[in-house]
This record gives structure tokens, sequence and C-alpha cells, in this order.
């Protein structure tokens, strides 16, 4: 949530085009879940 809060007042404000603000969260998600992939599969 904090991410999705944090671009949304980005976008709101113009500060980043309001895209990209639609397109961070899920993107840190992807981000996320890819790293702790490949965190696990390491081991």
């Amino acid at each position: 949530h904090y991410v999705r809060n944090f671009a949304q007042i980005l976008g709101e404000n113009g500060q980043i085009p309001v895209a990209l603000a639609a397109w961070v969260p899920p993107v840190a998600a992807l981000f996320l879940a890819v790293g702790l992939i490949l965190h696990l599969e390491d081991g």
C-alpha cells in the first residue's frame, strides 16, 4: 500500500506523469516477486 499511495501522491501533484504513477506499483511488485523467487531458487 505504501508504494501505491506514494505513487498516487506524486502523480496527483504532477511531480511524475500520471501514467508512470499508475505503473509504479505493479512494476515494484513484479521486481519484488522476481527478487524473492531468485533468492529462494539460489538457496
